[in-house]
């Protein structure tokens, strides 16, 4: 709707669950539904980097959202 407003056309609904999810945790690449573990592949070396680069973004969102509640 917010995009719509400033961009002064309807754009269709996306029904996804992303879009109930916060921003940060969408840009982290946070998952806000569990993942069964049988489809979880071991970790190989570039998954255990992924996963160090999402533990960081995770933290970082984190601290942002801190951040905005005290500013609030």
């Amino acid at each position: 709707q917010l995009a719509g407003d400033i961009f002064h056309r309807e754009f269709r609904k996306i029904a996804d669950d992303w879009v109930r999810r916060p921003l940060t945790l969408t840009l982290a690449g946070i998952q806000t539904q569990g993942v069964a573990r049988e489809n979880v592949a071991e970790p190989s070396e570039e998954t255990a980097k992924t996963a160090e680069h999402r533990v960081a973004l995770l933290k970082d969102a984190k601290f942002l959202l801190s951040l905005r509640e005290e500013l609030a």
